[in-house]
């Protein structure tokens, strides 16, 4: 067995059985079926958290609008308490705002997670103020989000040294992947062995980042296969051995 194995066999995990469910200690959590809410789902306001959905989903009532957004999990670090070693694991995320929306979370993985019809972002590591850096995102199947399905922004911010592989990426309104610089940092992230087609604007978009490596993503389907723009938005990029064909455009 893995260490993991062991760790998860021996830890006492606590149940969440309803929505919407916070959690303000360390430890490993775990969903018990299919649940709903009509607000946030879970809610991570501490370091050291595991949550397994075991399969199960996480549904909103597909109806959050500007002001009064939802997110299926909310990761809420702060300026003064920054969150760190977060593992989301093992379901589904469908009809809220932003399916992840993970504000101030470093040194964490999301695995396995199928994130499909929320209303703006599958994945979001938001901008403002803020860190999200060295995070993972790593075999997330994600369809049909109403902006973006993984979407690092920043704004007087830092976004940087994050990876995202292995993801099937489709039907996205707007942008499969997209990093984004402007006013902060969005560099040295790698976007690597994922399979992104049919997204309404751009397979990868690439706006005012240095340092990316954007490597063996195979994109077809999408208005444009790989975009990069913005003052510098070229630097230090490294773009290869992706495959881009059938897209509106396959490089611009």
């Amino acid at each position: 067995h893995t260490l993991e194995q062991v760790y998860e066999r021996t830890d006492p995990r606590t149940p969440i059985s309803s929505l919407p469910y916070t959690i303000t200690e360390s430890g490993s959590y775990y969903v018990t079926g299919n649940l709903s809410s009509t607000e946030d789902g879970i809610v991570i306001e501490s370091s050291g958290v595991t949550v397994d959905l075991m399969g199960f989903s996480l549904t909103g009532d597909g109806t959050s609008s500007y002001p009064n957004f939802d997110y299926g999990i909310y990761v809420h670090g702060s300026t003064n308490a920054v969150i760190d070693r977060v593992v989301i694991k093992g379901g589904s995320i469908i009809g809220f705002y932003d399916g992840l929306h993970c504000k101030y979370m470093n040194n964490s993985r999301i695995e396995q997670m199928v994130v499909s019809g929320n209303t703006d972002d599958g994945v979001y590591l938001p901008r403002t103020d803020g860190q999200c850096n060295v995070n993972t995102i790593t075999d997330c199947p994600t369809s049909g989000n109403g902006k973006y399905r993984i979407y690092l922004p920043r704004q007087f911010s830092q976004c940087n040294g994050n990876t995202i592989t292995d993801c099937t990426i489709s039907g996205n309104e707007f942008s499969g992947v997209s990093l984004y610089g402007y006013n902060g940092q969005c560099d040295g992230n790698t976007i690597q062995g994922n399979r992104i087609m049919g997204n309404g604007h751009r397979g990868i978009n690439i706006s005012y980042c240095d340092g990316n490596r954007v490597e063996a993503n195979h994109m077809w389907g999408n208005g444009t296969g790989i975009m990069t723009h913005g003052i510098g938005a070229g630097k230090g990029n490294f773009i290869l051995k992706n495959t881009c064909m059938g897209n509106g455009t396959n490089y611009d």
